[in-house]
């Protein structure tokens, strides 16, 4: 009987392993951040224009409604500055690597499925 120990900061999906302080993990982490905060911006722009959804953050509120442009800037250089900042410290702090892009790509998972939720909701009534 083999005894398979999982290493400490890891994803594990099925056998793939991923240390998400890693060269790899800190850039696929960055790109799907990405993708979460582009989708979460196209979804919110598009949510606020059918009126069916209203922004829950008071920052992006404003800009949204003052500065479209900077809150599409925003939206898409957050991902950037946050994965640059982890390779830059991916050596000297681990654990502020990992949970920092963690805790960032797990927000917009549920970020995600909230937008996933209203779009259901629109288009059933």
């Amino acid at each position: 009987m083999a005894i398979i120990k999982t290493a400490p900061n890891c994803t594990g999906l099925g056998g793939f392993k991923l240390r998400v302080y890693s060269n790899k993990g800190i850039i696929i982490a960055t790109l799907v951040f990405f993708v979460l905060s582009t989708l979460d911006a196209v979804l919110t722009l598009w949510g606020l224009n059918l009126n069916v959804i209203r922004e829950a953050n008071p920052v992006m509120r404003v800009l949204i409604a003052k500065y479209p442009e900077l809150f599409l800037m925003v939206k898409l250089l957050t991902p950037v500055v946050l994965g640059l900042y982890c390779w830059w410290n991916r050596y000297t702090d681990r654990r502020l690597v990992t949970y920092a892009l963690g805790i960032a790509v797990g927000i917009y998972v549920v970020v995600s499925l909230f937008h996933l939720y209203w779009i259901v909701l629109y288009k059933m009534s």
